[in-house]
This record gives structure tokens, sequence and C-alpha cells, in this order.
């Protein structure tokens, strides 16, 4: 038998066993079927020499119709199967052959009915290790062979098997529901492509709107950044629990419920603070449910929000920079060979030179890390003249189109030489693994992310002991006090937003010009005064 006959009879058996048992192949005009895959150019080559050619052309075109609705399945006559019928044993040898070398899978089960109670069993848990989270993956991605843009939905589930290091660890229950939930989207999406492909669309139109809304689901929730999600939450349950207490409702809010929920904050919050919880829940809650704003051409709230500023004042406490004085104080006091130590300064001297947002310093909790927000050994890059910090993910980069790549330097036998104390504590740690976050804390069973929490209560305690008021300083009197030796140093502003990777002027708020340079400024002044007669 010629190969082309083989891989005609092979396409025949297949077909033949779908139609008998599914009978899903029905005659269409449809033209993704006249073309898919390429079939009016590809199969006509492939099959050139085939005795079935026209059989199987106009079969993938218009859909397979061997047996009549009546028909049995033993002694069936089946139009154009001359060569099947003529080397029965022939194809029933390659058949076998081909099972025998695994290319096909004999399952009493649907593969989609198989892997949708694997993913119902999988949803309900918990938590799952590393080991299950591959397990999974490798199935779907096998799946992802036959479903066109089906390993798009594999994507979330392989991140977060990549944040585990060990295969026995496990992720939290929220990346557990938000694998389950892409998964599931998978299966759906993967049960309407396939059968979209092969056969006429007869009524899955709310499997596939389902499908589209759980992608849009999707895509909506990945419109805001976490910590603004964050944010959002804090204000909406405020906002709720005040409706609530007053049996108001909470949409569409009347200009007077505004103003009275303004002055409620305002017992307790600042008129800023107060101000940001109005613009944006009230007014984000509003546009979510399709009404106006009832911020707009609001007087009764203009006046209240005015007269709450008149009373209580707009000052902003800021918290005080971290000087360089200050960091060599610390230094003082600090056990260069102890690992918590020396990852705990390394921290301080990257969050000063590099002028680091809390949110890229160190996570809150351990399993909040991110390879692209948080610093990993891989980050680092070392050179004779210093070293370079790469971050794919800040507040001004939310969407990966860029790579912010700041400068360390270094200054030998300095005690603040940010590259020496990278690479002590890197040398103490002694982790080989590149992705492991860049500063760890050792504990007496193992050796995890260093917490903001534990960093922030540690700088307090060691500003308290030198003498420093501690509560006065925060992650943020890095990045304060970073921008302030850049302005000391004569750094036009355009160098110190762009140290800052400021995108507006708002690092003048971390700014602090000291007295000594005002008073320069005035003495320069003074100075130009014409004399008097």
């Amino acid at each position: 038998m010629s190969t082309h006959a083989r891989v005609g009879d092979s396409l025949r058996q297949q077909y033949a066993i779908g139609n008998q048992h599914n009978r899903r192949f029905q005659q269409t005009d449809e033209p993704c079927l006249q073309y898919n895959m390429g079939t009016g150019y590809v199969w006509d080559t492939e099959l050139e020499n085939d005795a079935d050619k026209d059989f199987i052309i106009e079969g993938i075109r218009n859909g397979f119709r061997i047996t009549d609705v009546g028909s049995t399945h033993k002694n069936v006559n089946c139009e154009n199967y001359e060569s099947a019928t003529s080397n029965r044993l022939a194809v029933e040898a390659q058949i076998n052959t081909e099972l025998a070398e695994g290319n096909y899978v004999i399952t009493s089960v649907k593969p989609i009915i198989e892997l949708q109670q694997l993913l119902s069993d999988f949803f309900n848990k918990k938590r799952a290790t590393k080991r299950q989270l591959q397990s999974l993956a490798g199935k779907l991605n096998f799946a992802g062979n036959v479903v066109r843009g089906g390993r798009t939905f594999l994507r979330r589930i392989l991140d977060a098997i990549s944040n585990m290091q060990q295969p026995h660890h496990k992720p939290v229950g929220r990346a557990v529901a938000c694998s389950a939930n892409n998964t599931s989207a998978f299966i759906i999406q993967s049960h309407v492509l396939f059968y979209s492909e092969f056969s006429p669309f007869t009524g899955d139109q709310v499997v596939l709107e389902e499908a589209l809304d759980s992608e849009l689901a999707n895509f909506r929730a990945s419109a805001f950044s976490d910590n603004t999600k964050k944010t959002y939450g804090t204000h909406r349950r405020a906002y709720y629990k005040f409706c609530c207490l007053l049996g108001y409702e909470s949409v569409p809010a009347s200009p007077v419920l505004v103003a009275r929920y303004a002055t409620f904050l305002a017992r307790t919050l600042k008129f800023s603070s107060s101000k940001q919880y109005l613009n944006i829940i009230i007014q984000h809650t509003h546009k979510e449910c399709g009404f106006p704003s009832p911020l707009q051409d609001n007087y009764i709230l203009k006046t209240t929000l005015s007269g709450i500023k008149r009373q209580k004042g707009d000052a902003v406490s800021r918290k005080l920079p971290i000087t360089p004085a200050i960091l060599c104080q610390i230094y003082e006091r600090l056990d260069m060979q102890c690992l918590d130590d020396a990852m705990f300064w390394a921290v301080c001297l990257t969050a000063f030179y590099a002028l680091l947002q809390k949110s890229n310093l160190l996570p809150e909790k351990s399993e909040d890390f991110n390879q692209l927000r948080y610093p990993t050994r891989a980050a680092f890059t070392f050179y004779h003249w210093g070293a370079v910090m790469s971050l794919r993910l800040t507040k001004t980069i939310q969407f990966k189109e860029r790579v912010l790549s700041i400068p360390l330097p270094y200054l030998p036998s300095h005690p603040v030489c940010a590259v020496s104390a990278l690479m002590r504590a890197f040398s103490l740690a002694n982790v080989p693994n590149s992705h492991a976050p860049a500063f760890l804390s050792h504990t007496s069973t193992r050796i995890s992310p260093l917490l903001y929490s534990s960093f922030f209560g540690k700088l307090r305690k060691v500003l308290t002991d030198i003498g420093y008021p501690g509560y006065q300083y925060t992650g943020h009197s890095f990045r304060r006090g970073g921008a302030t030796l850049a302005l000391q140093a004569g750094l036009p502003t355009e160098w110190i937003k762009m140290l800052g990777d400021w995108k507006s002027d708002a690092y003048l708020a971390y700014v602090e010009v000291p007295f000594q340079s005002r008073l320069a400024a005035m003495t320069v002044l003074v100075k130009s005064l014409p004399l008097m007669p």
C-alpha cells in the first residue's frame, strides 16, 4: 500500500468512527470548514495519488456522510471506501502500529469530560503543591496541542509554578483560585474551539458567551494594580458601612448623602484623605453601575469640603529623611558578620541610592513576593565600577513596557558603599538560585524573603537606640533622603526626577531643603541689593 493510501485510510477510519458514534459531521456551507487548516491546498497535495482523494476532500469540506440515519454499525456499505475494503488487513495493521506507538489513546471517557472533572476537583482545593500544579499544567498543555490559542490560558498557572521553589511548596488560596479560574476558562474555550473547528455551530452560543464573559472578567480584574485594588477595597467597605449604618441606598447617591459622608469622614481623617475617599470610590462605584458621578456640579459637597479644609487645614505630615550621617550611625550599630544585619544594611543602602518606593523594596507577606516587582539575585549585575539593579514592575511601569535600570555606586572602603553591602549579604546567604529573593531573612528553620514589617521594626529600633524619633521614619525616608542628597549635590531637577523615576513634579514633596541652603540663598539676595547713597 502506498504512503498516501495509508494516510487516506487512517483519516477515513478516524472520520468513519467519529460519524458512526457521534454523527456530528453534517453537510454545511460554512467557509471556515471549507478551508480549515488549509484543506483546500494541503490535502490536495498530500492525497494526490490516493484513490479516495475526492471522497476525503469532499468530506472535510462539506462533512462526511458515511452511513444513513437508520444504519447499524455491522456490515455497513460505505460509499467510496475502496482502499480500506480491498486492503483491510493492511489498514488494521497500520492502526495497530499507530496504537502501539502511542499515537492514539483508547478511553471510555471523553477527554474534555475528564479534564472538566479534574478542574472541578482542583477548584475545590484550598491549597495545591507545585507538583500538582505541574501535573495539571502538563495535561492542559497536551490539550493545547489541538486547541488554537489554548496555551494562552496557561500563562498564570506557569507564573504561579515559577514562584514556587520546591515541589512540596504550596501557593496561597488566591494563586490556586486564579489558576483554577484560568484553567476553567481554558477548558470552556477548548470545548467551543474544538467543535467550531470541525462542525457547524449548533447552539453553543451560550457556552461561547460564558467563555467570553469569563475572559472579560479576567481582563477587567487586571485593569488595576494590586495596590490600587487594595485601596479601592478599603474605601468601598467604608462607604458601604456608612450607608448600612444610616439605611441609605449606596447607588445612586444623592448630593446630600455625599455631603454627609464627607462630614462623617472628616471626623477621623484629614482633608486630603477625605477628598481621596470621595473621589475614588463614590465616583468609581457609580460608573460601574452606569450612573453619573454625584460629585459633578454638587454645590452642597463643594461648600462642605471648603468648610472642612478651612477648619481642619490641609497640612501634610511627612516622615523625616534618612541622611548620610544617619546611615553612618546605623552602620556602627550593626554586626556585618551576621546575616540579618548584613541583609538589613544592604536594604538600607539599596533603598537610599536607588530611591526605591516601598512597593518595590520588600513584600508585606512571603506569598506576596513577585519576581517582577521585588528584587531577585538575578536583578543585580556587578561591574568593576559598581552594579546595576533592574526592575520590570513599578508604580510607573505597570505594563512591562520597559525595564528600569538603576546604577549603584562602588565606594571602596567606604561604610556606605551599596555594592560592598550587597556582595557581603549575598555571600553570607549563600543561596545559588538566581531567582531567589535578593533580601532574605534567616530563622531557625528556614530562609525566607525579608518582610517589610521585620525591616521597618528593626529600622525604628536602631534609630531609637541612636537617639532619633523612630516613629517619624518609614521606608519612604530612604527615598526622600536620596532625593534630598541629590538636590544638595546640585543635580538638575530633571536628573532627580530621572533617578527616582518620577513622571510628575511629585518629587518636590520628597525633597527636604536644608536651612543652610535657604540662608545661603538669602545671603546672595542681600548682596545683590544696591548700596544706599
